[in-house]
């Protein structure tokens, strides 16, 4: 008896986006799919799947019968092709995980962002727009998420709930303890609505006062550091207590091994639909750092992490810093059991699962 088929499909390379898509294969296969990759070649580097489950081209799609799956991971225009076919020219279904449907204009200049920018924002969403009219099933990673998708968007079709999905790419034993932990960091995309200069001032003002003196600062990011940044570090260039690791996509090891290593991560955004780096950081009992702009149901303050004010104080910072040091066990702890509870794949299967056979109307 044939197997039904899942293809994920993910043309925007991102090697944080790696471990949804790896999390979402083995959830689908654990289901009784026979499940494939077709993703942008620059996943193939990764080694954690076996290149026979890669497909290459756009012919694979009209291979998907009543009762297969395209399931849609990030937007482009190359899957918006994907998901034309597939809607037109075969009986499967369309699941669409929508990480971030589009808020008001003026929430991104709030955050930070230029006009230019959020024009590009707007005109990308039309394309997400595209994309929610192709999908037959749809998938909102927060409330926030959830709740700006129902008031933005006009849609008849079946949605769902459902938190971003994560393999243990960890395991108990590999927690590390308080005393092996040395960074207080930035880990991920540096852009305008991540204060990412905010975590810079303060980094700039730690090294000058020598504060928090048995800690060192890390900033791992694929993303080209800001020149106007990059002047302010200047200074601690070569500094034993500073690592920037910028301007080149970052293994996937490498990332947990960051993760790994940080007493707290930098989640203090200004504005966030949903965040890879707090799952993230929760799978390696690591706390974060988050704003009150950046709530959401995933996150406990004094629990998880700290909740920091959008003043950016340093002395907020600090304080909230040497908390988690002082009682690192129990945020660390914590953390990871929020990590079990919501984000790995095998806690989110049968909700996943129940929206694939949800009967379409």
């Amino acid at each position: 008896m044939r197997k039904p088929k899942s293809m994920i499909v993910s043309h925007k390379f991102n090697p944080g986006h790696y471990s949804h898509l790896i999390a979402n294969q083995k959830l689908l296969v654990e289901a009784g799919y026979d499940c494939t990759y077709y993703w942008a070649k620059e996943f193939d580097h990764f080694t954690q799947h076996k290149q026979d489950d890669v497909v290459n081209g756009y012919s694979s799609v009209f291979e998907l019968k009543r009762g297969d799956l395209l399931v849609v991971w990030f937007p482009s225009l190359r899957v918006l092709f994907d998901m034309f076919l597939t809607k037109f020219f075969t009986p499967a279904s369309v699941i669409y995980i929508f990480h971030e449907p589009v808020d008001s204009v003026r929430a991104y200049i709030k955050s930070g962002f230029g006009l230019a920018k959020t024009a590009r924002i707007m005109l990308i969403s039309l394309i997400n727009r595209l994309l929610v009219a192709l999908s037959d099933k749809i998938v909102l990673p927060s409330e926030n998420a959830f709740q700006t998708f129902k008031s933005r968007y006009h849609y008849r079709g079946q949605i769902a709930k459902i938190s971003l999905m994560f393999d243990d790419e960890c395991g108990e034993n590999q927690i590390l303890s308080l005393s092996a932990r040395k960074y207080v960091s930035y880990i991920g995309t540096i852009a305008e609505d991540h204060a990412f200069d905010e975590f810079v001032k303060f980094v700039v003002d730690a090294l000058k006062k020598d504060e928090l003196p048995n800690l060192n600062f890390l900033i791992a990011s694929r993303s080209k550091l800001p020149d106007d940044l990059l002047n302010i570090l200047a200074d601690f260039k070569g500094d034993p207590r500073l690592k920037i690791v910028s301007g080149k996509p970052l293994s996937n090891d490498e990332i947990n091994s960051y993760f790994s290593q940080s007493i707290v991560v930098w989640n203090a955004y200004r504005r966030s639909m949903q965040s890879g780096v707090l799952p993230k950081a929760f799978m390696f009992g690591t706390p974060v750092l988050i704003s009150s702009n950046n709530r959401s149901e995933f996150f406990e303050n004094n629990k998880t992490g700290i909740e920091i004010s959008l003043t950016y104080q340093k002395s907020e910072i600090y304080e909230a810093i040497y908390r988690i040091q002082s009682d690192f066990q129990k945020f660390s702890n914590l953390a990871r059991e929020k990590f079990l509870s919501n984000f790995y794949y095998k806690a989110l299967a049968a909700d996943f699962i129940r929206l694939v056979n949800q009967r379409e109307y």
